[in-house]
């Protein structure tokens, strides 16, 4: 199954790349700019990085980042396993 979908997150791109490897559970993933492959073989998780700029909120100014998935070739319940764990450590790392 492919599944494609977008989140919003805030954070700047190196904060992301450096808690990516936690987020996605200790598994390979190569980078090229904002292209970052995880896994190998025919299971993948490609994901898309865009800058959004800063948003300003009151006093605050967030870095704003919007990440792109794509899963190839991963049943449902692989997909939400993996996003499962993603959003756990995203709520841990306040993101």
């Amino acid at each position: 199954m492919d599944t494609d979908f977008t989140r919003k997150v805030q954070l700047t791109r190196e904060e992301f790349m450096r808690q990516l490897p936690d987020a996605v559970g200790g598994l390979d993933y190569s980078n090229t700019g904002d292209n970052i492959v995880i896994g190998d073989g025919s299971k993948l998780v490609r994901i898309k990085l865009t800058d959004l700029g800063i948003d300003e909120l009151g006093s605050l100014d967030l870095p704003m980042q919007r990440v792109d998935f794509s899963f190839e070739d991963m049943s449902d319940t692989e997909v939400e396993s993996f996003m499962e764990r993603w959003d756990e450590h995203k709520l841990r790392m306040g993101g």
